[in-house]
């Protein structure tokens, strides 16, 4: 299991490249943020734990982070 640094540590880098991204296109500007959000409210929904909704508020968070990165580069 990781330690709470760490997992702070890779949320707050997270973070940062998300406002790199979002810096980027003032016109999808929130867009990560509201798919993260409506990502863990639909797993709460679902029945799943606080912890579960969380890691799916994550993951959909990091799947929109990833395409716009990707179009970043290429």
């Amino acid at each position: 299991m990781l330690s709470k640094t760490k997992i702070d540590d890779f949320l707050k880098t997270l973070y940062t490249m998300a406002f790199l991204v979002e810096a980027r296109d003032a016109y999808t500007g929130g867009h990560l943020w509201r798919v993260s959000q409506l990502t863990g409210r639909l797993a709460l929904a679902a029945g799943l734990s606080r912890k579960e909704a969380a890691t799916a508020a994550l993951g959909g968070f990091y799947m929109i982070w990833a395409k716009s990165a990707y179009r970043m580069l290429f």
